[in-house]
């Protein structure tokens, strides 16, 4: 059985200076006690996600920055938002799946070990499909994704 936790929300949406609204945490155990990404808004409505910590799972120590992502080769990787974000441990990382944006919704990709260094991957997707997250184990020696394409 679940039910909502009585003293939601866990994080307010004036947690870190810039932002409007903290929302859609994906959230996994890591070291000694928790780590995860979040949607956050910022003033003018502008869509990022932020890296935070917790012991408990209940107060919360959100970067007051965005994620600094960079590609492969360690060169910065921008986009113009992100959304949704989904955490999931795949062998030696964990990663991370967003919504972006190709010329339409696509699903981004990236990979961390330790919620500050952030690897930007290829996106997964072409347009339009906005939801999605990697299946944790292997079917056939493969990784599956679950994804539900969007309209546009």
């Amino acid at each position: 059985m679940m039910w909502r936790y009585s003293e939601n929300p866990v994080i307010g949406r004036y947690d870190i200076p810039s932002s409007n609204s903290i929302f859609n945490s994906a959230v996994v155990p890591f070291g000694d006690g928790y780590a995860g990404v979040f949607r956050c808004d910022n003033k003018r409505v502008q869509m990022n996600i932020f890296a935070g910590f917790s012991k408990d799972g209940i107060n919360w120590e959100i970067e007051p920055n965005a994620i600094d992502w960079r590609d492969e080769n360690g060169e910065p990787f921008t986009s113009i938002y992100y959304y949704d974000p989904r955490v999931t441990w795949l062998e030696d990382a964990y990663y991370i799946m967003w919504c972006t944006e190709q010329g339409g919704p696509v699903l981004g990709l990236g990979k961390t070990t330790d919620f500050v260094n952030f690897t930007r991957l290829p996106n997964v997707t072409l347009p339009f499909n906005r939801n999605g997250v990697p299946f944790p184990r292997k079917v056939n020696g493969k990784y599956l994704m679950f994804n539900r394409p969007s309209d546009d």
